[in-house]
């Protein structure tokens, strides 16, 4: 029995699991009036789940 990954598919899980772990990953906990360590945290979270999937389909494309 052969089992066959698509190319297309390691890119794909990459960016599910590094969407899983912005989502799953609990967020820290927001301590008082003026702390907006959940906020920074939540933005660093977006813009390192944009950058490395562009990365992994930049690199995809450039390969195939």
């Amino acid at each position: 029995m052969t089992f066959t990954l698509a190319a297309w598919m390691v890119p794909t899980l990459i960016c599910l699991l590094i969407l899983a772990w912005a989502i799953l990953i609990p967020l820290p906990d927001s301590g008082g009036d003026y702390n907006f360590a959940r906020e920074a945290s939540s933005v660093f979270r977006a813009v390192v789940v944009i950058v490395v999937s562009l990365i992994v389909w930049l690199a995809y494309f450039a390969v195939t």
